[in-house]
């Protein structure tokens, strides 16, 4: 939700770092990905990924592909 991403955001800001990351095994809200977008200043600021991603790291890392299921 999006509340994950603003608490993300947050901690981003009060620690001073220049990168987050979140990643769910699931989807991210339309709400969540406009607030990531809108406080993305830079390509670099903060990063959403889900489950696509993840099953492309671990193909990638693991040399598989994944069956789309429902």
């Amino acid at each position: 939700s999006v509340e994950l991403v603003r608490a993300l955001y947050g901690v981003q800001m009060q620690e001073g770092a220049n990168k987050s990351v979140l990643a769910t095994t699931s989807r991210f809200t339309s709400d969540a990905n406009k607030f990531a977008k809108k406080q993305n200043t830079t390509e670099w600021a903060m990063d959403l990924k889900d489950i696509s991603d993840i099953r492309q790291w671990v193909a990638s890392a693991a040399n598989i592909s994944f069956k789309r299921t429902r």
